[in-house]
């Protein structure tokens, strides 16, 4: 059956992230490559709400200066002016460094970020997250963590329990080329700290 939300409540993320969650008038939506069922460039305004079905690899959505990367059968719905419901599969995404923060949830739990590179894909008993740099506070029925980074921290997040290191010996299925990338459409450039200046995860390929 369909995978239900653990929706977290909003008065459990911390004030400092609270901050212009409020809807916005001004939409700037478009999709810069691959396909999302029923949606075009043409009704992507109008459709943004529905849940969305992502039917080629590397789909690159914009919301606003959010920047997604979508792996094909990924499911998400937006769900408002600063947030995002990852229902199944794989997002990849960059968020504007400003005062708004955004929130994203899972299956298993809720990530309040603000000025951010993640990664999060839905695996069978939990949420892998990398917070690729920024920060991140997660959040899941009872458990919380701040991650603050300048390069990839991944996280295990079950829908209980305690967070657990990802069992992985590399970020998982996403590359530090793509976050260039997905930055350079935005208009802006990674806010990492590289070790030795160099990218240590690339797979080579150009979106």
């Amino acid at each position: 059956g369909r995978r239900t939300f653990n929706k977290i409540a909003l008065g459990s993320i911390p004030f400092f992230l609270k901050s212009n969650l409020a809807l916005s008038n001004n939409h700037t939506y478009k999709i810069h490559r691959g396909s999302i069922s029923g949606i075009n460039n043409d009704n992507i305004s109008d459709k943004i709400t529905d849940e969305l079905t992502v039917e080629e690899n590397n789909t690159i959505l914009q919301a606003n200066n959010s920047i997604l990367l979508l792996q094909k059968n990924t499911k998400i719905k937006h769900s408002g002016n600063l947030s995002f419901d990852l229902i199944q599969g794989a997002v990849h995404a960059v968020f504007n460094q400003d005062s708004s923060s955004k929130l994203v949830s899972t299956p298993t739990g809720v990530l309040a970020i603000r000025g951010t590179g993640i990664y999060c894909e839905t695996l069978e008993d939990a949420t892998y997250v990398c917070c690729c740099y920024g920060g991140a506070y997660i959040k899941n029925t009872d458990h919380t963590k701040n991650i603050n980074t300048s390069y990839h921290v991944p996280t295990m997040m079950p829908k209980s329990g305690q967070f657990y290191d990802a069992p992985f010996d590399r970020p998982l299925n996403h590359f530090d080329n793509h976050l260039v990338h997905l930055e350079k459409i935005a208009g802006r450039k990674p806010h990492w700290n590289l070790p030795n200046g160099e990218m240590l995860f690339s797979d080579g390929v150009e979106l």
